[in-house]
Formats: C-alpha cells, structure tokens, sequence
C-alpha cells in the first residue's frame, strides 16, 4: 500500500509465486532489465506461437529468453 496526499494505492499480486522465480542467471550486470520486468513485457505483448521476434538492443538477451520461456519459439533473433 501507499498513501500520498489523499489518494491511497494498494498492490494486488496477481501472478504466480513461481513468475518471480528466475535463476538462469548467474550474476547481475548493473543496467541489464530484471527477469521479472522482461517476463511481464512479454505477457503484456500476448505473444503467439510462430511469431518471429527481433530484438536489435537486446544486451544479455533477457526479453528473448522470457518470450522463449513463455512460448517457445525458434524465431527469435537479437543483436
């Protein structure tokens, strides 16, 4: 929860405990996108299988690997 002023915010979870779960990483970079984040833009994206996936910026490949995770997919390239 969190109040400022007169307006009153209150966080619902509304996935699974294992969708914050992420342990192919062995080490943090300092800029690289969290797991969970990626894993959310994916899910917000309603990805489709066959779909092909270009990400041009994609550092350690974190958004690739989580739409991969959600569904699986040989289309996927970054660079």
């Amino acid at each position: 929860a969190f109040l400022a002023d007169k307006s009153l915010t209150i966080g619902v979870r509304l996935t699974r405990s294992t969708f914050r779960e992420r342990n192919y990483r062995d080490d943090e970079r300092v800029a690289s996108l969290r797991p969970t984040i990626a894993a959310a833009l994916v899910v917000l994206s309603q990805p489709t299988e066959g779909e092909s996936v270009l990400d041009p910026m994609c550092g350690s490949g974190t958004i690739l690997l989580e739409r991969h995770r959600f569904v699986p997919s040989s289309n996927l390239t970054g660079f």
